[in-house]
């Protein structure tokens, strides 16, 4: 719904480029560059609330727990004053345009949230889609941090860090050692990492 006019001079207090941009209902307005080349804003605000409006008449489930995940996925994804917008839209985390215009498509992709959980990409390198999402657990998703990874230990390739060391029965901070190596700075000795164990990449 809007149609680009021109770059402005002025950037904006994030240092972005801005453009000059006309909604479809004749009205005019700044918008963040990155913002309407990547699907994020397709109209001005009085449109999109209106659009937004509309739909949540008709689906009926704005005081819903799924419909605030889908709320709050765009809103980290899209809203640079967003608190989690740095983890997610900053590192260029995006929504699908599906997902992004349509509640509706995202629940029908998605059901509803079953209760306990929220709303996960199973490969965090990638955004917000059908194939890339889950409703999982707290458990599930510490397993899937960014950090998270493969641990071989001894030959064997465990899915995470807390299942390695209690197939082990030792602590975290020991299977961290053994892939890495440590230092004794009391004793000013470092040891090398064990063989057969080492971190390998999830995806």
């Amino acid at each position: 719904m809007l149609t680009f006019i021109s770059v402005l001079t002025e950037r904006s207090k994030d240092s972005h480029i801005q453009w000059l941009c006309q909604c479809s209902c004749g009205d005019v307005g700044t918008y963040l560059a990155t913002r309407v080349k990547h699907n994020r804003v397709s109209s001005c605000k009085k449109c999109t609330q209106a659009l937004i409006g509309s739909k949540v008449k008709r689906h009926g489930m704005k005081n819903t727990a799924t419909y605030s995940s889908w709320v709050s996925m765009k809103d980290r994804c899209t809203n640079p004053k967003s608190k989690d917008f740095a983890k997610y839209g900053g590192k260029g985390i995006t929504v699908c345009n599906q997902w992004l215009n349509s509640f509706e498509q995202f629940y029908k992709d998605m059901g509803e949230k079953p209760h306990g959980t929220s709303i996960d990409r199973i490969n965090n390198d990638q955004g917000y889609s059908p194939e890339n999402c889950r409703w999982a657990t707290h458990s599930q998703q510490q397993l899937n941090k960014t950090k998270s990874c493969l641990w071989l230990v001894h030959g064997v390739v465990y899915e995470s860090l807390v299942t390695a060391a209690a197939a082990h029965g030792v602590k975290k901070q020991t299977i961290v050692k053994w892939v890495d190596g440590w230092t004794d700075k009391r004793r000013n000795k470092t040891w090398s990492p064990k063989d057969g164990c080492k971190r390998l990449p999830k995806y």
